[in-house]
């Protein structure tokens, strides 16, 4: 059996191999399926055999094309494959068909057509290779090119025998026919260096010096050169091509004159990019790995524009068609997924939950931007941004691939506590003293701080004392602030103050006047006592209370007391109370205290009690007219006797 499998698996490798006899490419390489898969960016067996060392399996293709376009995307194989060997999973894809019958003959002949696979153990496999691939490498290739027994000595002495047949054709077909001579292409050893040795030319053996990249020898530079000589004899020598970082020629980049030449235009740094499957992205026509050609969904508007740039070199870019004009592009593979997502964490961003996390950036996927649980959008603008996965790139919902999605930070609770000391007497600001207006903590919210009912200002900005409020904003720093200023809190309230504004109507002094004339606060009193109440003072005793000397009795008016428990008093520390003199202890009093009180309680609780006498039937009366009892009346001496009604029930 296995003897079998062997036979035709070389029968049909011999087959598969004619395939490949057209080559694109000088540069002779070998390849892996997936590469010859991933490079394989064209519908047809074209596309595939223009990389040297890719072959096309017609019978793959018509299985391929079977599969669905999710499946064909994903696919790592395809019907290019390599002219080497194949891959245990390009068996396994292709060796065994959708619906293949149990007969285990039917499985072996779907495995084994395909040239290099092989049946064992009920599994496609594939026959093992009589060597690794071996990757190019520059150093080596250039050590070989400086040997005079090397790779490259041997295709230019091939090259210079060539050139000697060649021209002397060309002699003789000049002399004989003169003026009738055969057109060049016509002679049978025109251009040598494509036939092969058998054929008496040079193919076989082509080899290049190389130029290495500058950072790593080991690899190969955009741009390379040979030694072929020019279809014209007075040009200078040499064919000019592109190759990857591998050495692998990039096909159609071939030239007779350098690939920088007006006309010509070849930027190899540009080409590996469309040698790994990069597009543009306004293209009409997508094309994956495996040939999958689509028609781009990219809406081509209304054509009335005009074009931004005819060559790459105006662009960062591409300059890509769209079908109407030239614009600069940046390019994209098709159909592929995306890196992570530009969200940057720094200034507050953060992705949002996303499903499916096997594969959590793949095409077409929809993702959406947010500000973190601490910050916040300013007022007005979009709480998100939505981002679609395009052919490996985020795109918004315009199709721009950058976004402003602003976040600020939020500012923490508020306690006006924390907004700094006093600048007169350097104490904590007291919580009771405000009247304080505002609950969010996003940017750019408020915090209204007024002045509580019969308190004044004494400290503020002019904008403070104008206004009777300080506003405090949310900053984009995260910290409450007066708006514009960004000042911290200025306002500081007090029962004891003095009002700006105040004018005596029928003096028209201001507090400023008492200030040093605080005798004249009491004209036109009605009460002098020290028993008269705050509002029974004159107006610039109730206004003018520093000036006026009428703080004491403010404070007992509208003072705001603090009233803590008993338990948190005894907690405050003996030696220090928060940076405050100890004696400021004394100055709390008990207003209210728990003592245990004992009662006593009288419950009053009634009983029915029920006395049952048994007498005989002589001594007890029944009702005539019912069936009521009762005892009878009398004795034994004087007998029994019932009362009206009733009757002796022995009788």
């Amino acid at each position: 059996m296995i003897s079998k499998l062997l036979v035709l698996a070389c029968v049909a490798a011999a087959a598969n191999a004619l395939e490949a006899t057209k080559e694109a490419a000088f540069v002779k390489s070998v390849h892996d399926d997936k590469w010859c898969h991933e490079h394989h960016l064209g519908e047809g067996a074209t596309f595939c055999k223009a990389h040297n060392g890719c072959c096309f399996s017609p019978k793959v293709e018509l299985v391929f094309k079977g599969l669905s376009r999710a499946d064909k995307l994903v696919s790592q194989y395809g019907p290019c494959h390599s002219c080497n060997s194949h891959e245990n999973g390009w068996c396994a894809a292709f060796g065994v068909p959708p619906k293949a019958t149990p007969e285990i003959g039917e499985v072996w002949d779907n495995c084994i057509a395909n040239s290099g696979c092989t049946y064992e153990d009920g599994k496609c496999l594939a026959v093992p290779p009589k060597s690794e691939i071996e990757v190019h490498n520059c150093a080596k290739q250039k050590v070989d090119a400086a040997d005079s027994a090397g790779l490259v000595a041997a295709y230019q002495t091939c090259l210079d025998a060539a050139y000697i047949v060649e021209d002397a054709e060309k002699a003789a077909n000049a002399l004989l026919h003169k003026n009738h001579s055969l057109p060049e292409r016509d002679l049978p050893n025109y251009r040598l260096f494509l036939k092969s040795v058998e054929d008496g030319g040079c193919q076989d053996l082509y080899a290049y010096a190389p130029l290495c990249d500058e950072k790593d020898s080991d690899l190969y530079a955009p741009s390379q050169s040979d030694t072929i000589r020019h279809k014209n004899s007075d040009k200078v020598d040499g064919q000019y091509f592109c190759v990857d970082k591998n050495g692998h020629e990039i096909p159609n980049t071939r030239k007779q004159e350098p690939l920088d030449t007006a006309g010509i235009n070849i930027d190899c740094v540009e080409e590996r990019k469309r040698h790994a499957g990069y597009q543009c992205p306004n293209s009409s026509v997508l094309t994956s790995s495996g040939g999958v050609v689509e028609i781009s969904t990219v809406s081509l508007g209304d054509c009335s524009g005009q074009s931004t740039c005819q060559t790459d070199a105006d662009c960062e870019g591409w300059c890509c068609f769209d079908n109407c004009q030239y614009s600069c592009q940046t390019p994209v593979k098709p159909f592929t997924g995306c890196a992570d997502p530009p969200v940057n964490r720094e200034v507050g961003q953060a992705l949002l939950t996303v499903d499916n996390a096997a594969a959590p950036f793949r095409h077409e996927m929809q993702i959406k931007v947010a500000c973190r649980s601490d910050f916040s959008v300013p007022l007005g603008m979009p709480s998100a941004v939505t981002l679609t996965c395009s052919h490996g790139r985020w795109l918004t919902d315009y199709g721009e691939t950058t976004f402003d999605l602003k976040c600020m930070q939020q500012c923490g609770a508020f306690n006006i506590e924390d907004t700094g000391k006093s600048v007169i007497d350097d104490l904590s600001m007291n919580d009771d003293d405000f009247i304080i207006e505002g609950d969010d903590n996003f940017f750019g919210s408020s915090r209204t701080i007024q002045c509580q009912p019969n308190y004044g200002i004494v400290a503020g900005s002019k904008n403070v004392l104008a206004n009777k409020e300080d506003v405090l904003v949310c900053g984009a720093d995260g910290s409450w602030g007066e708006e514009f200023t960004n000042a911290r809190r200025s306002i500081e309230c007090s029962v004891c103050f003095d009002d700006p504004t105040f004018i005596d109507v029928s003096t028209q002094n201001s507090c400023l006047h008492y200030q040093s004339r605080s005798s004249e606060c009491t004209h036109g009193a009605t009460c002098t006592g020290a028993d008269c109440a705050f509002t029974a003072l004159t107006p610039a005793q109730q206004n003018c209370r520093v000036a006026c000397r009428t703080c004491r009795k403010a404070e007992m008016a509208y003072g705001i007391v603090d009233v803590i428990s008993s338990e948190d008093f005894n907690a405050l520390p003996s030696e220090d109370l928060n940076g405050l003199p100890i004696d400021n202890l004394k100055k709390w009093k008990q207003i209210a205290g728990k003592i245990k009180v004992y009662k006593n309680r009288t419950v009053y609780t009634m009983k029915s009690v029920t006395t049952v006498t048994s007498v005989p039937v002589s001594q007890a009366c029944k009702s005539t007219t019912s069936g009521d009892m009762m005892l009878a009346k009398g004795n034994e001496n004087d007998g029994f006797w019932c009362e009206t009604g009733y009757a002796i029930m022995s009788s």
